[in-house]
């Protein structure tokens, strides 16, 4: 069957004949048949392309487009079955008539998931008994879990992409695993609209249970901690809390009769022995009696960290030594040049480093990129403020910044200053001096980096290499440097009055000119009165007289006579080392020095039994910024980071911008809490140290997720994990590398308490041991629908809540639409009239259809050739009169010359002279 697509096209039918009767024009010289196939062939073309126009489809398949209704059954324990059968009944009855074009797929999970080809009739009629619907089930797996992401994932799965669907999920809420906002979101990125309709739970014995036991990862030897217990008690009776712990210690409470619902407990607790310690949460009623509920829990108590400390200035650094002693922290110190060259095996020993108040320069780049690394692998970094620190101390920009949760700021703290560095390039300064001076140079623009700055080269006549602007991008200016050299006299008057002139009017705190020379100018005499100048706009110059053969009293007078300083050096070496020091002097410093209160804003790791009430006042601090994923403890009332922290790889650093030496913390050396605040900030970086292996839990339902993290010291692969019960019940688990570079595996069906896990390596040596904790499900833990998570769950994919099983309905499911494929025919129109056009262009171009005599002129003609060409120009010279007489000459002129020559070929001399006369009539004009 054909059809058209577009109708609508037949409108070209109008502008296609009017081009048609221009184009079906046919040659003189044809016969009239070979007209009547030309015009035949060019009528067909325009045929064919108006055709073309109105698309013809050729019908190939039709077909009814179906959809797919994805059934999703919650079969957990935690579902009640008569609500379970209920939604089986419903479903069964809706699907028992269903339209052609939808197609069902029923779907069961709790833990995994598995799907049945149909349910069974009998399902319609009356809901299933339950040795029915476990008759059914038999073949699919069910545990003591719901993963609701999956389900949702599977049913996604059961559409095809190119078929539409519902999902209608019959569920009590209670997801286990996790994973519900993904499959979500890709639900409704996929356009499949979920239908919930909620399920009871089973319904639970009033005893009381533990919601709850919340213990701390890590804790150090003689470290108290909380342990927090919420625990639901519906009765509101009296409870027995028993709390045991494998290193011998065990405590109980009576907890007396109170309202029932929940009710959080807190236990505090100290570790006896080294290791992973396993504890035994229990509770029973007592009034009325009732089984009792456990809890397990481990706690990893580590051995103390060992801190190694890189100080400046012995002396200095004592009072933090005092303090690391006063808190039982191993630590040992470095002072510049006492470390060795491979500081990578002088780290290791270590589980923190300290940099307190040292200068960058200390350190080369290989031990930078050392210290960084070091991090990666684990190892903690704590930063201490002071006038050597962070941007004082030129850590700006190095593989430590990097590592620190703040960023030192390339701008200083009040107004920007402007500088101007006037720099002698006579003929004195070739040579190596003039490689130090560029070095130089290009040394402070680093530092400068933000500031406004200007170059200003001078020998006899100044030269501006930049003019004054803020600087950022130094790569052009280096190369501008790099440009010049020396030659030439030496005039001081010049240069500094073009500085003078560019600085007077800036509107900036600090105006300052850097000046380098040797110092013996032609024109001393001319730059004394431009001091006054100087001094009245508030402009220091400050001189550097370098090498040996110097003036230093003129550049000493210059630098006096407008407040700045003076250096000498013999040693072009040493300008780089003269410009960083003298940035340092006029530039705003990067630190504020004034009493402020610092606030408290995360007590819950580093400052951890700290109160806001009792932190005393501060003096100062080095200026840093936050770095977006760092975490800030303690800041001052501006915001400036006072005590922040963050992940750095496997590592912690962190940043205390107050020194230790103590001068902006003079109040803090009499405060008890600083050296918990340092204890406590030294621990909590330490616990990224590497150990030869970690182990990680999360339980989802009744199956334990277990990852193990090798160790930096740790180079065979692991292999095996034993997991051994309280029962002596051993299992052994295959670890397989998982993408982010740690093995898991999988404890299926665990049963609750506390496994002794064994890891082992690919030759079967130990690696170690340690204590896992396994409890009951949650699921097993559910009381009600959680309603907001399945409404949540209708929204954001387009469906709808029906919190009445017996409403559901199909009546969302669109109804069936007939789909027809087609083969369009216009492309195939169109290079057929390209074809017939081609055919044409060469029946005219090879004159297959020329005139060969008289009797191809008109039919049956017989006159002889002359006869012929005395018609043809005859028909010539009509034409030639008609142009005439519409006074076209042009076109007139041009049918004379051709009847003039048909006449000269039929011998008719006379008529051939009168069109020659009448031509030149035409051209006499």
């Amino acid at each position: 069957m054909i059809t058209l697509g577009n109708p609508y096209g037949i409108v070209w039918l109008v502008p296609v004949l009017g081009l048609t009767l221009f184009w079906i024009r046919t040659p003189i010289f044809v016969t009239a048949a070979g007209k009547r196939v030309l015009l035949w062939l060019k009528l067909a073309v325009c045929g064919l392309l108006v055709l073309a126009l109105l698309d013809p489809r050729w019908e190939t398949q039709k077909f009814q487009e179906d959809h797919r209704a994805v059934f999703l059954f919650d079969v957990s324990p935690s579902v009640d079955f008569d609500s379970l059968a209920g939604a089986l009944k419903t479903v069964a009855s809706l699907t028992s008539d269903l339209p052609s074009h939808v197609k069902p797929t029923y779907l069961f999970f709790s833990g995994p998931c598995g799907t049945i080809d149909r349910l069974p009739a009998g399902w319609a009629e009356s809901p299933p008994e339950r040795e029915a619907v476990d008759l059914a089930l038999a073949r699919l797996p069910r545990e003591a879990s719901t993963d609701l992401g999956g389900a949702l994932e599977e049913g996604m799965k059961a559409i095809p992409p190119d078929r539409r669907g519902r999902l209608y999920l019959f569920t009590d809420g209670g997801d286990t695993h996790g994973g519900v906002g993904a499959a979500t979101r890709h639900l409704a990125e996929a356009n499949l609209p979920v239908d919930v309709i909620p399920l009871s739970s089973v319904p639970r014995p009033p005893y009381p249970r533990i919601v709850r036991a919340a213990f701390p990862d890590r804790v150090f030897p003689g470290e108290a901690f909380s342990a927090h217990i919420l625990i639901d008690n519906p009765p509101g009776g009296s409870l027995t809390l028993d709390l045991r712990g494998s290193d011998g210690t065990s405590i109980r409470r009576i907890l007396p009769a109170g309202t029932p619902g929940l009710a959080a407990h807190t236990v505090e607790m100290k570790p006896q022995a080294r290791g992973v310690v396993g504890y035994v949460v229990q509770v029973t009623g007592s009034s009325p009696p009732s089984p009792p509920a456990r809890q397990y829990a481990t706690v990893t108590v580590r051995s103390m960290p060992k801190a190694l400390v890189f100080e400046e200035d012995p002396k200095a650094g004592r009072f933090l030594r005092d303090l690391l002693a006063a808190e039982q922290i191993d630590f040992s110190t470095a002072s510049p040049g006492s470390w060795p060259a491979d500081l990578r095996t002088a780290l290791f020993p270590y589980s923190c480093v300290i940099l307190n108040n040292i200068h960058r320069q200390h350190f080369s780049q290989d031990d930078l990129a050392t210290l960084q690394q070091a991090v990666r692998n684990g190892t903690g970094l704590l930063m201490v403020g002071g006038p050597n620190s962070y941007g004082l101390g030129e850590w700006t920009e190095t593989p430590i910044e990097e590592a620190l949760p703040v960023r030192m700021p390339k701008r200083t703290v009040n107004q920007p200053l402007a500088l101007i560095l006037v720099l002698d390039c006579s003929g004195s300064m070739h040579g190596d001096s003039w490689d130090y001076l560029i070095a130089a140079t290009k040394e402070i623009l680093r530092l400068c980096r933000g500031q406004y700055v200007g170059i200003i080269m001078f020998n006899h006549l100044p030269t501006w290499v930049l003019p004054l602007q803020q600087i950022d991008d130094l790569d052009d200016i280096y190369r501008t440097l790099d440009q010049y050299y020396p030659g030439g006299g030496t005039v001081f008057s010049l240069p500094l009055a073009q500085a003078l002139v560019a600085l007077k009017d800036q509107p900036f705190a600090h105006k300052n000119v850097l000046m380098m020379s040797d110092g013996i100018p032609s024109d001393f005499h001319f730059v004394t009165p431009l001091l006054e100048n100087f001094r009245e706009y508030k402009v220091s110059v400050t001189t550097v007289a370098a090498g040996t053969e110097v003036n230093p009293e003129t550049l000493q007078t210059i630098a006096d006579g407008t407040g700045g300083e003076f250096y000498e050096s013999p040693n072009f070496a040493e300008l780089p080392e003269i410009f960083r020091k003298e940035f340092k002097r006029i530039s705003a410093p990067p630190f504020i020095e004034e009493s402020f209160q610092p606030l408290l804003l995360e007590s819950s790791t580093l400052a951890r039994g700290i109160a806001r009430n009792e932190i005393p006042s501060l003096d100062g601090l080095v200026i840093t910024q936050k770095k977006d994923k760092a975490t800030v403890v303690l800041a001052s009332p501006r915001g400036d980071p006072v005590l922040a922290w963050w992940r750095h790889g496997l590592g912690r650093t962190a940043a205390f911008t107050p020194d230790l030496l103590p001068v902006w913390t003079r109040s803090w050396a009499r405060w008890n809490g600083l050296g918990k605040l340092l204890r406590q900030t030294i621990k909590e970086l330490s616990e990224g140290a590497p150990e030869r292996f970690t182990i990680e839990t999360a339980q989802r339902g009744a199956d334990l997720q277990v990852w193990v993290q090798p160790g930096a010291s740790e180079t065979s692969p692991l292999r095996i994990l034993r997991l051994t019960d309280a029962a002596s019940q051993s299992r052994h688990l295959t670890l397989t590398m998982g993408p982010d570079g740690r093995y898991e595996a999988v404890l299926r069906a665990a049963t609750p308490g506390l496994w002794v896990a064994e890891v082992a390596n690919e030759q079967g040596a130990r690696v170690g041991t340690t204590l896992v904790a396994v409890n009951e499900s949650r699921e097993l833990a559910i009381t009600r629908p959680n309603l907001p998570l399945l409404r949540q769950i209708a929204e954001q994919t387009g469906g709808e809540l029906v919190e009445d099983p017996e409403q559901v309905s199909l009546h969302t499911m669109p109804a069936g639409v007939a789909t027809v494929l087609f083969v369009p025919l216009w492309p195939w129109l169109v290079l057929l009239a390209m074809l017939l056009y081609l055919v044409d262009i060469y029946l005219r171009r090879a004159n297959l259809f020329g005139l060969r005599g008289r009797s191809e002129l008109k039919d049956g003609a017989t006159e002889a050739p002359e006869e012929i060409y005395r018609q043809l120009a005859q028909k010539f010279q009509n034409l030639a009169e008609e142009h005439s007489l519409r006074g076209e000459e042009a076109e007139a002129k041009r049918f004379y010359l051709r009847a003039k020559a048909f006449f000269m070929k039929a011998q008719a001399t006379r008529e051939a002279h009168q069109m020659w006369e009448r031509y030149k009539r035409f051209e006499g004009r």
